[in-house]
């Protein structure tokens, strides 16, 4: 690839990237604090820069622990023991370590990460839509309400990264970059493992070649590797599994709660009601799914669909919609859809665009302020 291609592709990241940046901050550090604290129970990591605390609510916690102490080590309690630690895979914190291994540390590696993945997205857009289109697609991604979290210390950067890289390496025929930007993702996050999806089916479209079929078997690869170092870790191999089922609460409620909760959010006119996202970012993700089976090659269709059908079975199973946002956030393929309807309709781009900048501060601001568990 010509520096000057990679050049132009940095400098279209870059905006969407710095404007939705600022947004996360402003939220986080100058509204959260303006807002009524919730004081969330679980909280047990304080940073020893004040400027950070508000940063590290909730899933940020766990891997600010990892980074510091390991899967074993300090003090438990406060600190979560190894059992819940395990939920957290290694490689956001072994990254962040290659920088230091503080709290900062942590915050660079996400937010580089997402610049990388808003870099390598807009090379990947440029292969399907026009100029304009492909820069609208950076834009919707990085203002929706749940992109917060490629700028805290959560994994979904990385993982963001690995799906661009995969998909990617799939358009431009390079089997090896694909296979290793799914390993990746599927070592930052479980969910990284549908990757096989997609490389599984461009692998049959292309004449099942041995690297192309070599490719399909990387994200598998990628958590088997991350089992041998929470073997080696915290001594158990599943631990990235047994985790999850910390978090499974077994309650049990009317399977059309998703929709209940956006129709009452609406009804009180209560734009915090988190869980409410759910039901109207499922409709939309559904129909971004359907148009790219129809309009992207099909691996990429069909692993919007995998996600889709992982994301709500993991919602149902923790018995809340709050982390739908999150989840959904990844799904790269969808916004491509999003692009290619907005694109035409100057109007509704900018209304689209002007909302989920406001979704986005208060995203941030309720985060700040622990109401948001996301």
């Amino acid at each position: 690839m010509r520096r000057s291609v990679l050049g132009g592709a940095l400098l279209s990241a870059l905006w969407p990237f710095l404007a939705s940046r600022l947004l996360v901050w402003i939220g986080t550090e100058a509204i959260a604090p303006l807002l009524p604290q919730a004081h969330y129970y679980a909280d047990f990591w304080r940073p020893a820069n004040p400027i950070l605390r508000r940063l590290f609510h909730f899933d940020a916690q766990y891997f600010a622990v990892v980074t510091h102490f390991g899967y074993r080590g300090g003090p438990v309690p406060p600190l979560p023991p190894t059992a819940y630690r395990t939920s957290f895979l290694p490689l956001l914190p072994f990254l962040a370590r290659l920088l230091g291994g503080s709290d900062w540390a942590l915050l660079a590696v996400t937010n580089l990460a997402f610049l990388a993945a808003l870099t390598i997205l807009y090379l990947l857009a440029r292969r399907h839509l026009d100029e304009s289109p492909s820069r609208l697609l950076l834009w919707i991604l990085a203002l929706g309400p749940a992109s917060i979290f490629f700028s805290y210390a959560y994994s979904e950067s990385l993982l963001l990264l690995g799906i661009a890289g995969t998909l990617y390496g799939l358009d431009a025929k390079r089997p090896g970059l694909a296979g290793a930007a799914a390993l990746f993702g599927a070592m930052s996050r479980v969910p990284g493992v549908l990757l096989a999806v997609p490389l599984a089916v461009e692998a049959w479209r292309g004449g099942r070649r041995l690297p192309a079929l070599a490719a399909t078997l990387a994200p598998i690869l990628g958590l088997a590797i991350v089992s041998l170092l929470e073997w080696l870790l915290a001594g158990d191999p599943l631990g990235w599994l047994h985790g999850q089922l910390h978090w499974v609460l077994g309650v049990h409620r009317n399977p059309l709660f998703p929709i209940g909760q956006f129709g009452e959010a609406l009804l009180r006119l209560d734009p915090t009601r988190i869980e409410a996202y759910g039901f109207p970012l499922l409709v939309a993700f559904a129909a971004g799914t359907a148009w790219a089976l129809r309009r992207l090659p099909p691996g990429y269709g069909l692993f919007a669909g995998a996600n889709l059908v992982l994301d709500v079975s993991q919602a149902y199973a923790v018995g809340g919609f709050e982390a739908i946002p999150r989840y959904l956030a990844v799904v790269v393929p969808c916004y491509f859809a999003f692009a290619s309807w907005l694109a035409p309709h100057r109007l509704l781009r900018v209304a689209w665009l002007g909302v989920s900048a406001a979704a986005l501060l208060l995203f941030a601001s309720l985060f700040g302020s622990s109401r948001f568990v996301g």
